[in-house]
C-alpha cells in the first residue's frame, strides 16, 4: 500500500470510526506518525499519539484556514511565559535554555516563548527589496567573495557588524564551512539574521560572565 508523503507540521485527517479529526504532525516514521489532535478550535491535545499512516489523509487546507488553527507550539499564560524567560536569563549553565522573548500568538490565543530575536521591520523590507545578486559566479571559499556579501549586509541591509565578526559567525552557521554558510545565507538571509543576533547575544553574555569572574 502506498503511503501519502507527510512532513513535520503537516495537518492531517485521522479516520476515527465516529468522525474524522484533525491532527498536527510532529514526527514521521516508516509506518506511523506522531501527532497531536486538535481539541476544540484553538487548542492541541497535550499528549502525543502514534497513528498508523493507513488511517491518515493529508488535509488540503487553504492558508486562511491554516491561520485559524493553532501553530503547534506550547500555549502559555503570560506569567508562566515570562517566568521561563527570566529563569533562562538567570541560570546560564544550560546551553539548551535559549528562550529569551515572549510573544502573543493570535492563532493559539496564548503566549509562547522563543529563542529568536525580533527582526526590525525596516530590515525585513530591505531584505525583500534588495536581494543579493552577484554580477558573476562567486567562490565563497575565498575571502574576497565573502566580503562582497558582508558589504551587502552592512551597507544595503544595515547589519553593522565588523567583517571579522561576520566571518567568524560563518563557522557555526555552516558547520565549519564558510562557503556553505554563505550559500545558506543567500538562500534564506532572514534565517541567518536570527542566527547572527543570537550569536552576538551569546558572545556578549560570555564576555560579561568573564568580566564578573575576573572581578
Amino acid at each position: 500500500m502506498a503511503f501519502i508523503l507527510l512532513e513535520r507540521n503537516d495537518w492531517v485527517w485521522v479516520s476515527y470510526p465516529k468522525e474524522p479529526k484533525l491532527g498536527l504532525v510532529l514526527a514521521v516514521r516508516e509506518h506511523t506518525v506522531v501527532l497531536r489532535m486538535l481539541v476544540g478550535s484553538r487548542q492541541l491535545q497535550a499528549s502525543r499519539e502514534v497513528v498508523s499512516k493507513r488511517l491518515l489523509s493529508k488535509a488540503e487546507l487553504s492558508e486562511e484556514e491554516i491561520q485559524q488553527l493553532p501553530c503547534g507550539k506550547r500555549p502559555l499564560v503570560l506569567g508562566r511565559a515570562k517566568q521561563i524567560v527570566a529563569v533562562n536569563r538567570i541560570f546560564t549553565d544550560n546551553p539548551n535554555r535559549k528562550e529569551r522573548r515572549v510573544y502573543y500568538c493570535r492563532r493559539c490565543e496564548a503566549f509562547h516563548t522563543t529563542a529568536q530575536f525580533k527582526i526590525p521591520v525596516e530590515l525585513l523590507m530591505k531584505l525583500r527589496s534588495f536581494p543579493y545578486i552577484p554580477d558573476e559566479r562567486e567562490d565563497y571559499a575565498k575571502g574576497r567573495a565573502r566580503k562582497k556579501v558582508w558589504r551587502w549586509l552592512k551597507d544595503i541591509i544595515g547589519i553593522r557588524v565588523p567583517y571579522r565578526i561576520f566571518d567568524y559567525s560563518l563557522l557555526g552557521y555552516g558547520d565549519g564551512n564558510r562557503k556553505n554558510a554563505v550559500v545558506k545565507i543567500l538562500l534564506d538571509p532572514l534565517d541567518y539574521l536570527h542566527y547572527l543576533f543570537l550569536f552576538l547575544y551569546m558572545r556578549r553574555k560570555e564576555r560579561l560572565a568573564k568580566q564578573e569572574t575576573a572581578n
